[in-house]
């Protein structure tokens, strides 16, 4: 379990952060590894916004992570949930699915797109 209060870099904070998480390690082979963690955050302040409470169900495993995420702000609440496949080595982040619901308003990427986000040298790139 990780437990911290007022945590911070620069603007961005965090009053309260708790996760659980745990880590699998078939064969004792890194490569393999299953890690999943389910972390909580209240009163985070991040790229200029305020947002009050912040959950996330994450697991990542042979460079995949899928997630299932909301965030509320006042009376708004944001839940994005889907999976993105990560090319650390070539800076580059496949999106399976991803979902992005806030009050009655729901939009979701296409099931037969694999949107591609490529970044890096101060720049993104994101190609169909």
């Amino acid at each position: 379990m990780l437990d911290g209060a007022n945590l911070g870099v620069g603007e961005n904070t965090a009053l309260d952060l708790d996760s659980m998480f745990d880590v699998t390690l078939p064969q004792l082979q890194p490569a393999a590894a299953i890690v999943h963690a389910k972390t909580n955050a209240t009163f985070v302040k991040v790229g200029g916004q305020e947002v009050n409470e912040l959950t996330a169900d994450t697991t990542y495993t042979q460079q995949k992570l899928d997630f299932d995420a909301m965030a509320k702000q006042g009376v708004r609440q944001l839940t994005a949930a889907g999976s993105a496949l990560l090319h650390t080595d070539h800076r580059e982040v496949h999106i399976g699915s991803l979902a992005l619901q806030t009050e009655n308003v729901v939009w979701k990427t296409d099931p037969a797109s694999h949107p591609t986000i490529q970044y890096g040298n101060n720049r993104v790139v994101i190609d169909d």
